[in-house]
């Protein structure tokens, strides 16, 4: 995760950040996937959201849980490309988180 916020009487606290170095990236090289699948730990507040961006960054577009094939299943576009998911969780007690994280699928000797 790279970024943890929690929801408290309408305020947004940041409780964990997390980056890579300029130039670092983390994700699937090598390989072409046509599907991503999600899946989390705790229950979603709401549905979550994928930005995804090309490799050099000319075109991007957001896609929606309720836009996918299936609940947690997304088509992946057949170039290189940043995938930015943002979602909301309920914790046990209540209490309401956001989260952010990325990841890359890339070819070999994109990074």
């Amino acid at each position: 995760m790279n970024f943890l916020w929690k929801i408290e009487d309408g305020e947004r606290i940041l409780l964990q950040e997390g980056s890579y170095p300029e130039g670092e990236y983390h994700g699937i090289f090598g390989y072409e996937p046509h599907t991503a699948v999600f899946s989390f730990s705790h229950e979603l507040a709401a549905p979550f959201s994928v930005l995804v961006e090309s490799w050099d960054y000319s075109e991007s577009y957001m896609i929606s849980q309720t836009e996918m094939t299936f609940e947690f299943t997304m088509e992946l576009p057949n170039y290189p490309a940043h995938y930015t998911v943002y979602a909301s969780f309920l914790n046990d007690d209540g209490t309401m988180y956001e989260a952010e994280f990325w990841f890359n699928i890339g070819e070999v000797g994109s990074k």
